[in-house]
């Protein structure tokens, strides 16, 4: 019996609930790091003028597929 309410427990509307919880507070998390990495590039193309966009793609990957949630 135990091992059957242990099944079920993964529907538990509280534990759902909080899993729902910690997704938005997990998407809001990775929007604001997207939001610091596009201040990065700007401020590299701000201060560096001879720094093309495929110049910061090419040496940080990470910004060419970059988007948000």
């Amino acid at each position: 019996m135990t091992e059957k309410v242990r099944l079920y427990e993964k529907c538990d509307p509280k534990r759902l609930e909080e899993i729902n919880k910690n997704k938005k507070v997990c998407k809001d998390s990775v929007n604001r790091w997207t939001d610091n990495l596009y201040e990065v590039e700007g401020w590299i193309k701000k201060n560096n003028a001879a720094v093309t966009t495929e110049q910061l793609h090419e040496n940080f990957p990470i910004l060419k597929d970059l988007d948000y949630i």
